[in-house]
C-alpha cells in the first residue's frame, strides 16, 4: 500500500488500490504514526480502509490454513487490520472491521472482526461497545444481502453466526445462502459443507470476486450515511 500522508487529499479505493470504488478522504498520521482515514463517512460510522493487495498464494479459510511465516497477516488478522495490512478488510466500522472471507464458495461471505484481539465474547464488551458491534454486524449483513441479491437472482438470505470455537477472538460470520446450493445442504448450516472447501484453490478469494467485493463495500458505506 502506498499513500501520501500528511493531510494530502487523494482518491482512495475503499477495497484496496484497485480502481473499483473511489472516495475522497483526508489521510494523516495518527497515534503511533499509523495512517488514519478521516472524512464524513468515518464520522457517520464507516471508515474506508486502505489495504495491501491480496497475496499471490491462495488463501485458505478465515480460521485455519498454512501460514507463510510469523509475519503473515493470517496469523494476526486483527493486528494486521489495525496496521492497515490485512488485504481482506472492506471497511472500518464501529467496534470492528468488516472483512471479506478468504474463501468464497458462497459468494459474498464476510466476517465482522472485533477491533480488540483481547475480546473473546460479546460479554467482554461494555454495553455501548456491545451495541456498536451488533449494529455493525447488522449493517454488514444488510450490505451483503443487497449486494448479493443484485448480483445473483438465486440469493435467498444471509445466515449470521457468532461461534469462536477455533479462533477465540470475537467475530461474526455473515454467510449468503443461495437457491442453487446442493439440495442436501441448502437447508442446513454451512459448516456441513466438506472441510476441503476451506483449502480448495477453486474457492479462494481472488480477482473474480472484485465486483461483488466492491458492491458490498459500497452498500456498507451507504449504510453509514443513514
Amino acid at each position: 500500500m502506498s499513500a501520501n500522508l500528511g493531510g494530502v487529499r487523494r482518491p482512495v479505493n475503499a477495497v484496496g488500490d484497485r480502481p473499483v470504488h473511489h472516495l475522497w478522504t483526508t489521510l494523516w498520521k495518527g497515534v503511533d504514526d499509523r495512517p488514519c482515514v478521516v472524512d464524513h463517512m468515518w464520522r457517520k460510522g464507516v471508515e474506508p480502509v486502505l489495504s495491501a493487495e491480496p497475496e499471490d498464494t491462495p488463501a485458505t479459510g478465515p480460521h485455519d490454513g498454512p501460514q507463510d511465516g510469523p509475519r503473515d497477516w493470517r496469523s494476526d488478522r486483527i493486528g494486521a487490520a489495525l496496521r492497515g495490512e490485512n488485504p481482506t478488510v472492506l471497511a472500518r466500522v464501529p467496534a470492528g472491521f468488516a472483512v471479506i472471507g478468504d474463501v468464497q464458495w458462497l459468494p459474498g461471505y464476510c466476517v465482522l472482526l472485533t477491533d480488540d484481539p483481547a475480546v473473546e465474547r460479546l460479554s467482554d464488551l461494555a454495553p455501548t461497545a456491545r451495541a456498536d458491534y451488533l449494529d455493525s454486524v447488522a449493517r454488514l449483513a444488510a450490505a451483503v444481502e443487497r449486494a448479493c441479491a443484485a448480483a445473483d437472482p438465486g440469493f435467498r438470505r444471509v445466515n449470521i453466526e457468532i461461534l469462536g470455537n477455533t479462533d477465540p477472538y470475537l467475530h461474526a460470520h455473515v454467510w449468503p445462502r443461495y437457491g442453487w446450493e446442493p439440495v442436501d445442504l441448502v437447508g442446513h448450516p454451512v459448516w456441513l459443507y466438506p472441510r476441503t472447501h476451506w483449502s480448495d484453490p477453486a474457492h479462494a478469494l481472488d480477482a473474480r470476486h472484485d465486483p461483488l467485493r466492491a458492491a458490498i463495500t459500497a452498500e456498507l458505506i451507504e449504510t453509514g450515511r443513514r
